[in-house]
């Protein structure tokens, strides 16, 4: 992630444009890594997660 943070700043201040299919590779890396669904998550991290979601903020 930081990556990507950095390559964006590079082609804000460059406007190089292979730089952008760099970013988006990181992106999709990142999407298709992140969880769906939350029967996806180990039993005890589901009991964490929704916990939390309960509680009163």
């Amino acid at each position: 992630m930081a990556g990507a943070i950095v390559m964006s700043e590079y082609y804000l201040a460059t406007d190089e444009k292979w730089v952008l299919r760099e970013v988006q590779e990181v992106h999709d890396f990142l999407v298709s890594c992140q969880y769906a669904d939350l029967s996806q998550m180990d039993a005890n991290v589901r009991k964490s997660v929704h916990r939390t979601c309960k509680e009163p903020r």
